[in-house]
């Protein structure tokens, strides 16, 4: 199942467009501010980035250029800015489309639906590399870089990276395992004095997808975020947060109910202080986000409504 997170801070469209999403069979993830997508972005990996301009806390170009330089997702922007300077702008950031306000939804998802079969087929092709954007590996060639140097490893050694990279599967079990560590050497001079950035913040994520016989799937995502420093803000706590969800197929895939719950110990629960030259804010988030869905989508038509015109055979009906 392909991952969608979409950046909106209209709460009204995200909804929307999340339940549209979902017929099609994408998870989807909504966050309404830059902040909470770039958390997102740290704890979890996603297929597609559906993302606006202008947001609360900051402008959806800037945004994505910084965070291409850490991640690689393909970006559609949503956006009222219908100016040429804007939608050229937004091509040249690398943006993989540009759709502006209002759009139909029915067009949306053809567009989403192309990207997401370009890049799986990118995909296929890059199966033998691995890039997080520091570390690059091309385990077909046995190359490696780290940053701007050259490794020199051996074949063994390749060997056993590419078993680290790699997706295991333990029967109905599918996990993966996500680590990282972000660690700054920041003096800032504020009116309180010389602070040091420099504390830093653990990043993790836990996604486990089981897939049982007679058409049942089950998934629990463990995110986590610790204390820490970036830029000019320290984050003052712990998160971690769990989403998880149980999936009935029918017929096939022709339907599906599905229950899924967000956030489900309450653990979403932020804060930070925001240092400045001359001042200093905090700011405290214990806002409930916990959330349950039942989601019962159905495929009417699933196969025989394309070939209803006279231009198909009877030959090429019956083969269905």
């Amino acid at each position: 199942m392909k991952k969608i997170l979409l950046v909106e801070d209209d709460i009204a469209l995200s909804a929307g467009l999340c339940f549209e999403l979902e017929e099609e069979d994408y998870l989807t993830v909504a966050a309404h501010s830059l902040k909470k997508a770039g958390q997102l972005l740290e704890t979890s990996k996603f297929d597609l980035l559906l993302l606006d301009v202008d947001l609360p806390d900051g402008n959806g170009f800037t945004f994505y250029k910084e965070i291409k330089k850490r991640y690689t997702v393909p970006v559609m922007f949503l956006t009222g800015r219908k100016e040429e300077e804007d939608v050229l702008g937004g091509y040249d950031l690398g943006a993989d489309d540009y759709v502006t306000k209002p759009f139909s939804p029915s067009i949306l998802k053809r567009k989403i639906a192309v990207i997401l079969k370009r890049t799986g087929q990118n995909e296929k092709r890059d199966q033998g590399q691995y890039d997080d954007g520091y570390l690059r590996i091309d385990f077909d060639k046995m190359t490696a870089q780290r940053g701007t140097e050259t490794l020199l490893l051996t074949p063994n050694e390749y060997r056993i990276l590419k078993l680290f990279v790699e997706t295991p599967k333990f029967g109905i079990w599918s996990p993966q395992l996500n680590w990282g560590v972000q660690k700054q050497w920041l003096d800032l001079e504020t009116t309180d004095g010389l602070l040091k950035m420099n504390k830093p913040m653990f990043t993790g994520a836990f996604n486990n997808t089981f897939n049982f016989n007679h058409g049942w799937m089950a998934s629990v995502e463990m995110n986590y975020q610790s204390k820490g420093d970036m830029e000019n803000y320290s984050e003052t706590k712990n998160i971690f947060y769990v989403d998880a969800g149980v999936t009935k197929f029918f017929w096939g895939d022709r339907m599906s109910v599905k229950l899924s719950g967000t956030d489900l110990f309450h653990g979403m629960k932020s804060g930070n202080r925001m240092y400045y030259n001359r001042a200093s804010s905090l700011q405290i988030n214990n806002y409930d986000s916990r959330k349950v869905m039942l989601t019962v989508r159905y495929k009417f038509n699933a196969t025989r409504n394309k070939y209803k015109g006279s231009g198909a055979g009877e030959s090429e009906k019956e083969r269905l």
